[in-house]
């Protein structure tokens, strides 16, 4: 079950595990929602995350609350990291990608085009690796746009699936059940009070996500990621966020 990591009469902020569904299928598994109505009212999903993706993700529990969370979301007005183990390295560093994604709802599978075409959306991220074990690289990612599975189909398309999702050529599946790849930070404005807030969660314990935590705090402690924009208050969001993981932050600036 989904840790909740805040709550108020606004909006719940969940830390979800991999595997765990957030709306309920048609074979009758229950998902977040249900379990989260238990706490009394409506609730209402204000961004995705795929079945075998971890981490934060946001609930609204009124309409208004639902209505300007998600334009936030809409307008790109929110900012998002994530963790992610490919199987293999990218070419690159770090690079910032800009593409066009096309959904394919039958197969429920995205695939990345190079130019426009009917149907396809823009989609960019950036991505950074911070470190690496004996076979593979850790890589923190922003995400500007929120497509179908977007950072899945994008890494794919450098030939670095993310390890654990062989629907996007991953040699094998995991243990836990889910990908390596992981929503660990979110910044928006609150629905209700208009403050600028930040939140960072952590993976679950795992050899491979362990590491991953040392070397990016190591990181950290020395250098910065390379996809900050000038002007951007995110950065100080984030690092008074990663010092508490699980603990909603604001700042005044």
């Amino acid at each position: 079950m989904a840790k909740i990591i805040y709550k108020d009469e606004h909006c719940i902020i969940a830390n979800k595990e991999a595997g765990e569904l957030v709306m309920d299928t048609g074979d009758k598994t229950a998902g977040l929602v249900k379990e989260l109505q238990k706490e009394g009212g409506n609730i209402y999903p204000v961004n995705r995350l795929d079945r075998p993706t971890s981490g934060l993700i946001i609930f609204a529990r009124h309409k208004k609350a639902a209505s300007l969370l998600s334009a936030q979301f809409a307008q790109r007005a929110v900012c998002k990291l994530y963790w992610a183990i490919p199987d293999s390295p990218p070419p690159l560093p770090k690079d910032m990608l800009e593409n066009y994604i096309l959904e394919n709802k039958k197969l429920n599978k995205s695939y990345i085009l190079d130019k426009k075409k009917k149907g396809a959306e823009y989609a960019k991220m950036a991505y950074q690796v911070i470190g690496s074990g004996k076979k593979y690289v850790f890589t923190v990612i922003r995400l500007f746009t929120g497509r179908h599975h977007q950072i899945r189909a994008q890494l794919a398309a450098q030939n670095s699936p993310v390890k654990g999702d062989i629907k996007y050529g991953s040699r094998r599946t995991t243990s836990f059940g889910g990908i390596y790849l992981h929503s660990a930070f979110l910044s928006f404005l609150h629905p209700i009070t208009g403050k600028k807030v930040g939140v960072f969660s952590l993976p679950h314990d795992d050899v491979l996500w362990n590491e991953f935590k040392k070397q990016d705090w190591t990181f950290l402690q020395k250098s910065v990621y390379g996809f900050w924009e000038e002007g951007e208050d995110y950065q100080e969001l984030f690092y008074q966020a990663r010092k508490n993981p699980e603990k909603l932050v604001s700042i005044q600036f």
